[in-house]
């Protein structure tokens, strides 16, 4: 399951005042061989997981002064995250963790990127951890398959991270139909493209398909078939929407001649 999967619905509020179950904890790690993806596409731990037992050592240093004494100083923090349950083939969190590639790899080859935070009020950390498969089938006969992975922190301390809104993309994945100038990039908004035709058919689709709507306007009216042209210029809206995330709106300019 993906992190926008779990979250689709679900709106964390800072004002959150009340008891947290281990359930509101959300913990999820990137499972491109990249390390590239937007944070909404993460793999949620959550499938046949039936323990994360998140911890945290400070790591300390003690010194003797005069007529002072000891002292203790800490110098780090290590982060560890005890993942078990029972293997579950087909999550794409325990896949990625369970693979030939994580579990015999070393270095920077089992070191992923992930967030772990409180869904109910959205707070938590973003940072990157090594992937250490401790168990991948323990267990007597007749039971499920049990599963020991340690998640450890790697390199700098983690980041303060916040779900929110913002988190969720309404952005375009892709425009077709027309040459655009620019190239399209999903971070560019404003575009300009010339046709010779009477009609074109635009295509636009979001970069989160399954959940957010995409509507194509021109003068303000939406266009469900092939846009017909005025000689002239004609001002394309495309408005991507995601649930009460802001909207974006991506404008063409197109000249027909």
């Amino acid at each position: 399951m993906k992190l926008s999967e779990l979250m689709n619905g679900i709106t964390p509020s800072v004002r959150f005042s009340g008891f947290v179950t281990a359930d509101d904890m959300v913990l999820a790690i990137d499972t491109a061989i990249s390390q590239d993806s937007p944070v909404e596409d993460y793999a949620v731990v959550q499938t046949g997981i039936s323990g994360i037992d998140p911890s945290i050592k400070s790591e300390t240093k003690d010194n003797q002064y005069i007529r002072a004494g000891r002292s203790s100083t800490k110098t780090g923090t290590q982060r560890k995250f005890k993942v078990s349950g029972d293997m579950y083939i087909g999550d794409e969190a325990q896949d990625f963790m369970l693979s030939h590639r994580m579990k015999y790899g070393t270095g920077q080859t089992v070191i992923v990127n992930y967030v772990f935070f409180n869904m109910l009020t959205g707070k938590g950390e973003k940072g990157k951890a090594t992937v250490a498969v401790n168990s991948d089938g323990s267990g007597n006969s007749g039971e499920n398959a049990g599963i020991d992975i340690e998640l450890l922190k790697s390199g700098d301390a983690p980041e303060e991270f916040s779900y929110s809104l913002s988190s969720v993309s309404t952005r375009l994945a892709s425009v077709t139909g027309l040459a655009l100038s620019p190239e399209f990039d999903p971070k560019i908004t404003s575009y300009e493209a010339e046709t010779s035709n009477s009609s074109d058919t635009i295509t636009a689709t979001a970069e989160d398909s399954e959940n957010a709507k995409v509507a194509v306007l021109l003068d303000g009216k939406e266009q469900s078939d092939a846009i017909t042209w005025s000689v002239g210029t004609n001002i394309v809206v495309i408005v991507v929407t995601n649930g009460e995330a802001a909207p974006t709106s991506y404008t063409i300019k197109v000249t027909k001649s």
